[in-house]
């Protein structure tokens, strides 16, 4: 950004206010040839045919200019305006016809239409009232073209004095000259002209500067363009200049040379009509458009080329010749750029925005200097937060109503109704199965897209589904297999399958609708014997217990005891289930985490069915906190720790392969690089040997690192399922646990399901910062502050101790030996809510609401 801005003196809205300009809609020439008086008029053209001719006339008052006498939208400085009938690609003003006397000389105006050429006549008239003088444009003549055109220029072809000729592009790269006695002439251009572009005429040399399709600068004799048909085309001389050009300008700087300014995409040509490069200077910005004019008469031996470039971030660089001399901020975003000289100014600067709005200005050199305010040092109140912080939330929580969210579900099923079940594909074998989907929208749907969530103990041939154009009432149905992966990866935990529905109603919103489907316990587990002992214990009390062959009526079980052992699929660990009639327990044992979870789980939502048939009251499933757990083995969170300790370290260990794969495969490309350039240099057999050897070890290095990679990514499957499954049983653990509400709600919030690792950030690196809040919040017992300096300046790196350390004192709770524990974060969490009264009273009212006719327990020795 620049310290200087562009002065404005007059501005113009033009009547189309859409983003219908380009380069080629703006203009300034002189109209009246004859009268020296006169200066430039300024004419806008737009894509939807609307055209704009202005005559701006600033005062050169002292107090005016200081004042910035900006004349908005002034009339009478409105000369023509009006709307044609066909979008307008270009304009022109030129000496387009014969005059028989000179003092009748005028410029026209030309226009170029997608199908036609038109060249007009601005006629005045004086008024006799007092609107004054009236202006419109009187049609010349025109040619109707029977192709589509591009752009075009003027000049005078052939070197004839007193006359300016027509030449248009056409879409497909051909040339079209008028003259003024009515002639024209066509010419093709050789080779594919598929991308036409702006092209330009040499008076000096009488050639015209055309830029080819692959980038080459070629320079043709008008001559040659106007003869094509009767000899070859070929250039005088061409140039790859390696880039698209937006514009091209020509000026005669002496009197042996013309050069010719491109502006590309990327860099700044000039280059002289002989075809010698003056400057080639690379842009660090995109340019937009320019323009450039020369200061001084060609034939003076000091006269300068000056270049003024409009960027895409609002600036104006001002070059001379290659070195930038100057530097402004425009006031809009700028299309197209001209430079004019007006009445009583000389010079200005004529700009053109993408909506149709004129600016005349001149370069400021004044600097707007923009001071940079004091900063707030004032040392920061964490009472003050900490009452606007809840004052944000509350107005959050207030303003989000989620009232009518089961309206909404409800409507979603009346409009798409969904049946799933689940069918055996051979009832020997229960391991294969097949879901069956049914569906009928009830309203016209564009489309649908039905997705089975595949869960890793399972595997699916096809889990994603599409339909198109679904009318109201008509019924589909798809089938897919679903089996017990076999691989290691797949233990199960949880026999769910979620189908998730998403469609686009009549109304442009996107519903989801979500499905589950439970395989039965007969197709996940087996009955095997009894274990005497296991590493991970659970203990459920129930009073009255339910037999186990109640429990388990789905299972064929041989011997009807008091203990049974149950063994899934995909696993070799099984969990053995042990009733105790004398103290009302269930004991739940197994070596595996993985299948306690998953048996937890069962055991759990079978022991809260057969309460509920026997219940004398109705309670809602949903609502039922009769089962608690009062503790868990230390042993489940070591489990864990190592599991996390594991996935950080693989982590780290795949980055490291990815990093060497990425070196190994430059290495690689650049020998390859080599090899070719030998075999293209035709070198020896014995010279080669040295960059095959190099091939051959380093491909054989590239795969034994993708074969590291693919087992440390298998081997991190693996640890990301026994993650999951633990904290899905440390889950349960917490729903049912007997803690205060809120620590109940913060310890689910950091044992979430979603185990998602990111490029640049691991799960455990995302749940490490709410881990050390808990951490810090649980540690505070004096000062506050001293718990918020801690947790708000930490911006060390991540620490895999730290961590583990932090979780294992959050999680402590759960833990045998944590009563004084949790009674330190309940009095934590209640000081920083600053409501000890109202959680108190909140805590009453949730033991009062408790059922105590289920509880878990958990004991490393029973």
């Amino acid at each position: 950004m620049s310290l200087f801005k562009i002065i404005k003196q007059f501005t113009y809205q033009c009547p189309d206010n859409n983003e219908n300009y380009d380069s080629y809609s703006l203009t300034c020439s002189r109209l009246n040839a004859n009268n020296e008086q006169q200066k430039d008029c300024v004419i806008i053209t737009s894509h939807s045919g609307y055209i704009s001719i202005l005559q701006p006339s600033i005062s050169d008052d002292r107090e005016a200019s200081n004042q910035q006498a900006i004349v908005d939208e002034n009339h009478p400085h409105i000369v023509y305006e009006a709307k044609l009938n066909e979008p307008i690609l270009g304009v022109l003003c030129g000496n387009f016809i014969q005059y028989t006397q000179k003092q009748d000389r005028q410029n026209l105006v030309a226009i170029l239409h997608p199908n036609k050429l038109a060249i007009y006549s601005l006629v005045t008239s004086e008024g006799f009232v007092e609107q004054g003088e009236q202006s419109k444009l009187q049609l010349i003549h025109q040619h109707e073209l029977n192709k589509p055109t591009f752009t075009f220029c003027k000049g005078n072809f052939g070197g004839v004095k007193g006359k300016e000729f027509i030449c248009v592009m056409f879409i497909d790269g051909s040339l079209k000259f008028f003259e003024q006695d009515g002639i024209s002439q066509n010419c093709i251009l050789p080779g594919n002209r598929t991308i036409p572009t702006s092209f330009v005429y040499v008076p000096r040399i009488d050639c015209f500067m055309i830029l080819a399709p692959n980038w080459d600068l070629e320079c043709y004799r008008y001559l040659t363009l106007s003869e094509a048909y009767e000899r070859r085309l070929s250039p005088i001389w061409s140039m790859n200049v390696g880039e698209y050009i937006l514009d091209m300008k020509t000026h005669q700087i002496s009197n042996i040379e013309a050069v010719v300014v491109l502006l590309g995409e990327n860099n700044l040509i000039c280059l002289s009509d002989s075809g010698k490069l003056k400057f080639f200077k690379k842009l660090d910005y995109t340019p937009i458009s320019f323009c450039t004019f020369t200061v001084g008469w060609y034939f003076e031996p000091d006269c300068k080329l000056m270049i003024a470039v409009a960027t895409d971030n609002g600036s104006l660089l001002i070059y001379q010749h290659s070195t930038l001399v100057w530097c402004a901020e425009l006031l809009d975003e700028t299309i197209a750029i001209d430079r004019g000289n007006f009445n009583c100014f000389s010079g200005a600067i004529v700009t053109l925005n993408s909506t149709g709005k004129l600016t005349i200005g001149y370069l400021g050199s004044e600097p707007h200097i923009f001071k940079v305010p004091a900063l707030n040092l004032s040392k920061l109140d964490y009472e003050k937060s900490k009452m606007e912080l809840e004052e944000m939330e509350k107005e959050i929580n207030s303003s989000v109503d989620n009232s009518d969210i089961p309206f909404i579900n409800a409507t979603a099923e009346k409009e798409l109704e969904i049946k799933s079940r689940l069918e055996f594909a051979d009832p020997s074998d229960g391991t294969f199965m097949r879901i069956c989907v049914k569906f009928i929208p009830h309203i016209n749907l564009e489309q649908i897209q039905l997705n089975i969530m595949q869960n890793p103990a399972f595997a699916i041939p096809k889990s994603n589904f599409f339909y198109n154009d679904l009318q109201a009432h008509e019924k589909q149905s798809f089938e897919t297999e679903i089996y017990l992966s076999e691989s290691e990866v797949g233990e199960i935990f949880s026999s769910d399958v979620a189908i998730v529905v998403t469609f686009i109603n009549k109304q442009s919103i996107a519903r989801i609708l979500r499905h589950s489907i439970q395989v039965p316990l007969r197709n996940v587990v087996k009955v095997v014997q009894p274990q005497k002992d296991g590493i991970f214990k659970v203990t459920l009390t129930s009073s009255p217990t339910v037999d186990i062959s109640v429990l388990f009526s789905d299972l064929t079980l041989t011997e009807v005891g008091q203990a049974v052992g149950l063994k899934i699929l995909n696993s070799e660990n099984p969990v053995t289930v042990i009733l105790a009639k004398s103290s009302n327990r269930y004991r739940l044992q197994s070596n595996s985490l993985v299948s306690l979870a998953y048996m937890l789980n069962i055991m759990i939502d079978r022991l809260s069915q057969v309460g509920e048939e026997t219940a004398t009251t109705s309670v809602d499933h949903k609502n039922i906190k009769s089962i608690t757990v009062k503790s868990i083995p230390s042993s489940t969170i070591e489990y864990m720790l190592s599991c996390i300790e594991k996935h950080h370290n693989m982590r780290n260990e795949m980055k490291g392969v990815v990093e060497m794969l990425s070196s190994k495969s430059i290495e690689m490309r650049l020998f390859e690089r080599c090899f070719l350039v030998k075999m293209q240099g035709k070198t020896s057999a014995s010279t080669m040997d040295g960059i095959e050897l190099l091939l051959r070890d380093t491909y054989n290095e590239i795969l034994a690192l993708s074969g590291r990679y693919k087992a440390i990514k298998g081997n991190l499957n693996r640890v990301q399922i026994q993650l999951t499954s633990t904290i899905y049983f440390i889950r349960k653990v917490i729903e049912y646990a007997d803690l205060p509400q809120k620590i109940t709600e913060n310890l689910l919030c950091i044992m979430r399901l979603s185990l998602i690792d990111f490029q640049e950030q691991s799960w455990i690196e995302s749940l490490a910062p709410y881990v050390d809040y808990l951490y810090n919040m649980y540690q505070v017992k004096g000062n506050q502050n001293q718990f918020y300096d801690s947790i708000t300046f930490r911006n060390d790196n991540f620490s895999l101790t730290r961590f583990s350390k932090q979780l294992k004192h959050v999680l402590s709770v759960l833990t045998d030996s944590s009563t004084d524990d949790k009674k330190t974060m309940e009095n934590a969490f209640i000081k920083e809510e600053n409501e000890a009264t109202s959680n108190a009273d909140n805590d009453s009212e949730w033991s009062s609401k408790l059922n105590p006719s289920h509880e878990i327990m958990s004991t490393d020795n029973e």
